[in-house]
């Protein structure tokens, strides 16, 4: 659940602006995501979420170092990866393919924050990724890739 929760915190906070917990708690229910404010501020703190401040100056939380000006902030690049890596292995239920095409099961609500570990990870060989609620399609260049991308998954997961 916990995953789950901070998956779609990340979703919110990358697609809206949302000035303070409340907001942020009111968007998480529209999710379907029942949280109390100290769970949330717990949520924030665990996922370094910063807050930052528009030319207008309104502040909203942000993600640490992902397309934004330039903040200071405690979270590496590497810890961010590496919480990505995470999401991935603890999401991933099952991997296969066919010629173009790699399947990957996740557990319920968790095949967003998969799909962005991959495209966070960024392989050449991946042309992208298209997510459900468990599941992600991601399509390779080369066939010949494949088996390549195959066992990088595998070894994401821990396999």
């Amino acid at each position: 659940m916990k995953n789950s929760r901070q998956t779609k915190i990340v979703e919110i906070i990358k697609n809206n602006r949302i000035n303070n917990q409340n907001e942020l708690i009111q968007e998480l229910e529209k999710e379907g995501f029942k949280a109390a404010q100290a769970t949330i501020s717990r949520d924030i703190k665990e996922l370094n979420l910063i807050k930052v401040r528009s030319k207008s100056g309104d502040s909203y939380f942000s993600l640490p170092g992902i397309g934004y000006e330039s903040f200071d902030y405690d979270m590496s690049e590497m810890d961010y990866v590496n919480r990505i890596e995470t999401i991935f292995r603890e999401s991933v239920v099952s991997i296969d393919h066919n010629n173009f095409l790699i399947v990957i099961k996740t557990l319920p609500g968790m095949a967003q924050a998969a799909a962005h570990a991959i495209d966070t990870i960024n392989w050449s060989s991946v042309l992208g990724t298209i997510a459900g609620d468990d599941t992600i399609f991601v399509s390779v260049r080369e066939e010949s890739d494949i088996d390549k991308i195959i066992r990088k998954f595998r070894t994401l997961k821990g396999e």
